[in-house]
Parts: structure tokens; sequence; C-alpha cells
């Protein structure tokens, strides 16, 4: 069983409103802590084959069907695995994906989604800005 690491995304961060974003998300092996992430000697999880899927919710108490952002998939688009063999996949979200959010907090995870392995990788949350340009 593996315990979801923080992954927060906040202000300082700067994801605007209408901003195209790569985040890149690197899935550690059970067990690892923040403090071994911190120190350099966390050990990366192989993720080769597996199914992820990404969400960005207002609050982790909506249903999947109000999700701020729908899923991005391995399956459906929106997620890559870029260097599986050392944990790192990409969720990209066009600048589309948010034009119609009001700025705030919110919550996003990654899981993985592979038949009888599911898994929360990581939760946490992000700040959405709204910058000065505006369409």
């Amino acid at each position: 069983m593996t315990t979801p690491l923080r992954c927060d995304i906040n202000a300082e961060a700067g994801w605007f409103l209408g901003m195209d974003v790569n985040l890149t998300i690197v899935v550690y092996a059970a067990g690892t802590t923040q403090e071994q992430i911190d120190a350099g000697t966390a050990v990366k999880a192989d993720i080769t084959g597996q199914a992820l899927s990404w969400m960005l919710k207002r609050s982790v108490d909506d249903p999947d069907s109000k999700a701020a952002i729908a899923a991005k998939t391995t399956a459906g688009g929106g997620i890559s695995l870029t260097d599986p063999t050392n944990g790192e996949c990409k969720v990209t979200i066009p600048a589309a994906d948010t034009d119609t959010l009001l700025p705030g907090t919110y919550v996003h995870e990654l899981k993985r989604t592979t038949s009888g392995f599911e898994m929360v990788y990581g939760q946490d949350t992000v700040e959405l800005r709204r910058g000065v340009h505006r369409v």
C-alpha cells in the first residue's frame, strides 16, 4: 500500500487561469516519505504500462461528474509516461480547460487506475490565479 504524497501547487508555482500547463509528476516507491524526497534519497517507482488518471476538483467531495477539469488519462489522452522506469509522467492541461474556472483553491489527484491495482499516488491543493490579461 502506498501513502499518497503531497503534491501541492501553490500560488508561488504561478498557475494562472487560461494558461497552458504541463505538470511533471514523479511517482515514488511504496513507503517513501516527503523527507526522503526532499533529501534526494527516495526511490522512484517503475510505472511502465500503468493506467493513470489525473483530475482537478473544487472540493474532494465533489462527484467526478462535477470535476473542474475532467479526467486526463493515459488511455484517453492528457497523460504521457515520459520516463516510466523513473516514475515520471506528464499531465498536459490546455488553457481552454481553465478558461471558465474562477480563481481559488482546488484539489488535484493522480491515481493509478490499472484494474486490480487502483491506488492514489498523490493528492493536494492547487491555487489557480487570475492574470491581468483576459480575452
